[in-house]
């Protein structure tokens, strides 16, 4: 046995033991051959030493300026760190050498959603789509969990204009990656809009299972539990979830909290976060079916009482109230992100 072979498995044993960075350590001294850079790049990488990976990447990218994967493990790494404008022109750059690696267009997909790109992004997760149901069976293993990733995403962005058409997709996710539950979460929330409860809640249920306490899963369960009639099961779960809630998730436990009936008062959401509910509330509340149109001056200040409530409480004191009609709302609050369900 030759001293780099050696070395090669004492890192292989590190890795095998997750000591990344002892990994890569272990062959700093050895002969910078192609595979002693790939191994310690990948070893760097998952200790998270991303410049040190980015260094290695592009020696061998110079290297081997035909090889898609150097480019590819350069993205990655400003990838990770959500850098997604740094990463995207080396997943690009990679495809150009391989047009049908799955990891690439899953890594740009993912990197144009997060920058809100949606029309792009939509597009390279359709082109998983297409790659991957024409690979042969044996070799859809390999990227069974990007296929999923990508019906996921399509459909998240299809689920307001075609929520039949996301079930279908929400479903083929779950499938073919049943551990993740926010497939399920996702499923539920399109089968709801398409009016079947029942089958919602069965997948509301899975995605609990799966991630318990998790407060957007519970919310869709709450949901899920009302529209099928099951009131008590959607009160207690509120009450269990309520405290948790803060931002968006405050406004929907409070909207949620009328619509099941719960006149307890919202609890334990105190930290601090009281005006910048209020102020998020409102234009989250413009379509609101409890919205009256007798008019309420917008700039009228809470009372007392309401001020010292903790966020959620004034939430739903808020929602309870009389709201100012639609036009004057959106005057009033020009430029608010409205919290979504």
């Amino acid at each position: 046995m030759t001293a780099t072979t050696q070395l090669l498995e004492q890192a292989a044993a590190a890795a095998e033991r997750r000591e990344w960075a002892a990994a890569a350590d272990l062959l700093d001294d050895a002969p910078a051959t192609d595979e002693i850079l790939d191994r310690r790049g990948w070893y760097h990488s998952r200790a998270k030493n991303f410049e040190a990976a980015i260094e290695i990447f592009t020696t061998l990218r110079k290297r081997r300026p035909h090889d898609y994967l150097p480019a590819y493990m350069i993205g990655f790494q400003y990838y990770q760190q959500q850098q997604w404008e740094r990463a995207l022109p080396y997943f690009d750059d990679a495809l150009a050498l391989n047009p049908r690696h799955i990891k690439s267009w899953w890594r740009r997909a993912h990197a144009l959603d997060a920058l809100g790109r949606v029309n792009a992004a939509v597009l390279a997760a359709g082109r998983i789509l297409q790659i991957w149901t024409a690979l042969p069976t044996d070799k859809q293993d390999e990227d069974r969990k990007r296929y999923a990733q990508a019906c996921h995403l399509i459909a998240k962005h299809q689920i307001a204009r075609d929520p039949a058409g996301a079930a279908e997709l929400l479903h083929t996710a779950a499938r073919n990656n049943p551990t993740d539950p926010y497939h399920h979460q996702q499923l539920a929330k399109a089968l709801l809009k398409t009016g079947h409860p029942q089958p919602a809640l069965t997948a509301a249920i899975e995605a609990r299972r799966l991630k318990p306490r998790d407060t957007v899963i519970e919310l869709t369960y709450i949901s899920c539990a009302a529209a099928c009639g099951q009131t008590d099961n959607a009160r207690a779960a509120l009450q269990r979830t309520e405290r948790h809630c803060i931002g968006w998730t405050a406004i929907r436990a409070a909207t949620l909290a009328l619509d099941v009936g719960d006149d307890t008062s919202l609890r334990d959401s105190s930290n601090g976060q009281d005006a910048t509910a209020r102020h998020a509330v409102t234009p989250a509340l413009t379509n609101s079916p409890h919205r009256q149109q007798r008019p309420l001056h917008p700039r009228r200040p809470l009372a007392p009482a309401a001020r010292a409530r903790p966020p959620a409480a004034a939430l739903k004191t808020m929602l309870s109230a009389r709201l100012p009609a639609r036009d004057n709302l959106r005057k009033n609050n020009r430029g608010a992100v409205p919290g979504s369900g």
